[in-house]
């Protein structure tokens, strides 16, 4: 089965967006930034869906040099990782992530050392197939 995500629906509140989705398909990622930012799971439970998230990006930079913001790019992902494990959204990879970015240039070898040494928590990655 296909799904569609709530990208196309962007402009729209999540709600109005899983309706118009719910009756083409049964599988949904959800954009968790914008109108579709998922504080908790009660507009998701709404519906008889499969869904998986993709993480927000926007402002995200879980490998940024910077700690403060690493550490609050990973809180924010966290944060999706939970609400995703909550409504049991387990299709493909889920949640999506994006990795961020990093000037190797400017900083090479010295960037491994910035994460070893980093106090934000590790995160383990469990992929799910269907």
């Amino acid at each position: 089965m296909l799904g569609v995500s709530t990208y196309c629906l962007h402009g729209e509140t999540l709600d109005v967006a899983l309706e118009q989705i719910s009756g083409i398909t049964s599988v949904v990622e959800v954009m968790d930034e914008g109108y579709h930012y998922l504080e908790n799971t009660s507009v998701l439970e709404n519906y008889s869906l499969h869904y998986t998230i993709h993480a927000p990006y926007h402002g995200i930079n879980i490998a940024s040099i910077f700690e403060t913001i690493r550490r609050a790019s990973i809180e924010v992902t966290l944060d999706c990782f939970s609400v995703a494990a909550e409504i049991g959204a387990i299709l493909l990879f889920t949640p999506v992530i994006l990795p961020g970015s990093r000037n190797i240039v400017l900083h090479g070898d010295n960037l491994i050392n910035l994460f070893r040494n980093s106090p934000v928590p590790r995160m383990t990655f469990h992929w799910h197939f269907i």
